[in-house]
């Protein structure tokens, strides 16, 4: 089994924490592979003015461990706020609450920095996919929006065309049925569907126990293994690329010194989790919260490391 994670420096900055210093301790948990996010709006301050510096930075760290990499790319990327505008364009359009992007003048941006971010690190062997887009046609950040699919089909013969890795497209799971039917009620266009259509491998964000989730019964889990089945139906690889592996708190009331005093996620939680995800068959799964495990072990909590080595010690 390849058992990875997610990492942001985002995220690490946000939590205070020194981001080189929490990759490099999430490096010697020995996770592979490892997603990264390459952060439009960090990387084009300006209009045709890029600074690949911080992402370089993180790929070679990486790489130096021999350590494999999923690099995400396009308008979303891992954490919130989900969508990276860069302000120039933020400045040219006004996106509204609810929106489906197929805006003209951001996709011709977008389209091109895409293309500079595939060619500039499609030679590097330990870049072995590409994610696509973060959960791309989930409606997501604080205007609660998402890509429209014509858009995600022309960003998918765009990467066909200039790369030869295969690429991921994710989209959020609800392993409860009922929540299941209230969110297809909402969209007009089915998310798991077109990412097992578009894309080489299906990635699935699987949180068992966030705020407005009825509670999980174990044969609600029996869903996965169907699409497990029908992506192996489709000759396509299906990964868990985003397994709950923290606290969905609120920021700000996250406890990190106790590993149980949080409600929505704790160990125990984790490691049963993973076993029911082991058992259903999958091969590949990347544990979320890689920064906040980090924070925890600085205020003396190591208990999060040691689950997650144990973990790995137990994948195979």
């Amino acid at each position: 089994m390849k058992i990875g994670t997610t990492f942001s420096y985002r995220e690490a900055n946000f939590l205070g924490l020194n981001w080189q210093e929490t990759l490099e301790n999430t490096l010697k948990l020995n996770l592979d592979p490892i997603r990264i996010g390459s952060y439009w709006n960090d990387i084009e301050i300006k209009p045709n003015k890029y600074d690949f510096s911080i992402l370089d930075e993180i790929i070679a760290k990486i790489k130096k461990c021999g350590t494999e990499i999923v690099l995400e790319i396009g308008l979303k990327s891992p954490r919130w706020p989900e969508f990276y505008l860069p302000k120039w364009i933020e400045e040219k359009i006004k996106i509204r609450n609810r929106e489906i992007i197929d805006d003209f003048c951001l996709t011709q941006s977008l389209f091109k920095f895409i293309e500079k971010t595939v060619k500039r690190y499609e030679k590097i062997k330990n870049i072995r996919w590409i994610n696509l887009e973060n959960e791309p046609l989930n409606f997501s950040g604080p205007k609660f929006i998402r890509i429209s699919p014509k858009i995600l089909k022309k960003e998918v013969l765009l990467l066909k065309d200039i790369s030869q890795k295969p690429f991921i497209l994710n989209s959020w799971l609800e392993i409860s049925p009922q929540r299941r039917i209230k969110r297809n009620l909402l969209l007009r266009e089915n998310s798991l569907n077109n990412c097992l259509k578009l894309g080489h491998i299906l990635g699935l964000s699987v949180y068992p126990k966030y705020p407005g989730q009825p509670e999980i019964r174990k044969k609600d889990w029996q869903v996965l293994k169907k699409i497990l089945k029908e992506t192996q139906k489709a000759k396509k690889e299906a990964w868990v690329t985003e397994l709950q592996a923290e606290p969905w708190e609120k920021e700000g009331s996250k406890n990190f010194k106790d590993p149980f005093a949080n409600k929505s996620c704790n160990p125990d939680i984790l490691k049963n989790s993973f076993g029911i995800l082991k058992e259903i068959g999958f091969k590949t799964i990347l544990l979320w919260g890689s920064e906040f495990w980090y924070r925890c072990y600085k205020e003396k909590n190591d208990y999060w490391y040691k689950v997650v080595k144990e973990i790995i010690k137990n994948a195979d």
